[in-house]
């Protein structure tokens, strides 16, 4: 991606605008997958930043809920640091499949170290949607039910 494409997605990443971000992602024909910062990708900032509507967006536009920044994390690492509740929610929502979850709850950073529930703090709500989406996509009839 070119200095200037990345410079203008980056700005409106961290402005939280769903509508430039729909506006420069469609018109400047980038790879919505590229890292665009320290090895984030738009949809990494966005759970970062916590902007829903610029989540909600960049995966109607195909942003992959698998991409890995400079240090392995996913992008539900980043919203579960920041303790987005609602983002935290709608990226499980989104993976679908009881194994996409289970991949999305299981992946590490790049040392091994951190998972997503171990972003969050014991007993708050965030915790919680991780607690119950792991207890979801580990039951024998999960496959069913999704």
């Amino acid at each position: 991606m070119a200095a200037l494409e990345q410079h203008l997605v980056l700005m409106c990443v961290e402005g939280g605008t769903s509508a430039r971000v729909a506006a420069h992602t469609d018109t400047l024909n980038i790879n919505i997958d590229h890292p665009i910062e320290d090895g984030d990708t738009a949809l990494h900032l966005c759970c970062l930043y916590g902007h829903l509507s610029c989540v909600q967006l960049l995966l109607e536009r195909g942003a992959s809920l698998e991409s890995k920044d400079e240090e392995g994390a996913l992008p539900i690492h980043d919203a579960c640091a920041g303790g987005f509740i609602q983002i935290v929610q709608f990226l499980i929502d989104a993976a679908k499949t009881p194994e996409k979850v289970r991949h999305m709850l299981d992946t590490t950073d790049s040392e091994g170290e951190t998972t997503p529930a171990e972003l969050s703090d014991l007993g708050t709500e965030v915790r919680g949607v991780l607690e119950a989406a792991a207890v979801e996509a580990t039951s024998p009839d999960s496959s069913d039910s999704k």
